[in-house]
Order: C-alpha cells, then sequence, then structure tokens
C-alpha cells in the first residue's frame, strides 16, 4: 500500500499552524481536531517544522509557565522526517522506527499535503493482513 492510498482514506484536511501563530492558540486545535501533532507552513504550504504534544512538553520543561505566549516558531520541531505520496507505507514505517516519531508529513513537490500517523500505518498494514487472509482463503476454497 502507499502513502497516497493512506491518505485518501483518512479523509479531512490538514490542520495546520504559522509560525507566528502563540501557542495557546494552536493547542486548541488538538483538542478540537483530535490530534497530537500539526504541521507548521509558510504561506505558500512549505514546510516548517511540526508542533507536537512532546514538543509543547519539551517546551514547558525549557521556557517554563510561560510557554503558551511563546510564538509556535520557537517551539516547533524543525528535523522532521518527510516522506512521499509515491512511498510505500512500509518505507514509512521503517521511518518512524529510525527517528522514533509518531507523524511524518507527506510532501509532494514542495507543499505539504498530509501526515501520516504510526495509526494509519498500523491500520493500512491489518487492512494488507485482512486482504491477503481473505485472498488465501478464497483459493483455499477454490481448491476444494
Amino acid at each position: 500500500m502507499r502513502v497516497s492510498q493512506v491518505l485518501k482514506g483518512k479523509g479531512g484536511g490538514l490542520i495546520k499552524a504559522a509560525p507566528d501563530e502563540r501557542v495557546w492558540a494552536v493547542l486548541r486545535r488538538f483538542q478540537t481536531h483530535g490530534i497530537g501533532t500539526l504541521v507548521v507552513t509558510d504561506d505558500e504550504g512549505r514546510l516548517l517544522g511540526t508542533l507536537g504534544e512532546r514538543d509543547v512538553i519539551l517546551g514547558l520543561a525549557t521556557k517554563g509557565k510561560n510557554l503558551l505566549e511563546f510564538t509556535v516558531g520557537d517551539v516547533m520541531a524543525t528535523d522532521v522526517p518527510t516522506c512521499t505520496p509515491d512511498e510505500a507505507i512500509g518505507q514509512v514505517e521503517q521511518l518512524m522506527t529510525a527517528r522514533r516519531t509518531r507523524h511524518i508529513p507527506v510532501i509532494d513537490g514542495d507543499t505539504v499535503i498530509g501526515v501520516i500517523s504510526v495509526g494509519d500505518v498500523v491500520k493500512a498494514r491489518l487492512d494488507d493482513d485482512e486482504l491477503e487472509n481473505r485472498i488465501l482463503r478464497d483459493l483455499a476454497r477454490a481448491r476444494e
């Protein structure tokens, strides 16, 4: 299965933030959309970084209780692994494992078009396993 197929199955839009937004304003998006990470882009949709729950916790530890008044650009992760829509889910899974991350932005050209989460990868793997099992059962029945 390819990343593009997973993105089609997810539906919904991409939740983004601008680097000059205040952290307190962006945290509401986490709650509203039930997400743990969002992408930070420039005005043209190019990836600048990500802001995740882990970044907020680390920001609290390093910047203190005034973190909410900082900008997203002050707290976001900038060394972010990415993938393309054409990559296989197995490649994304390996990248997540190697980089110890749960979310990977999907880049098409210079533009962020989505985010693949570890939950998306697990679901894709389960769907592939289910399809394979169904094919094997059908073959077994055809041989009977």
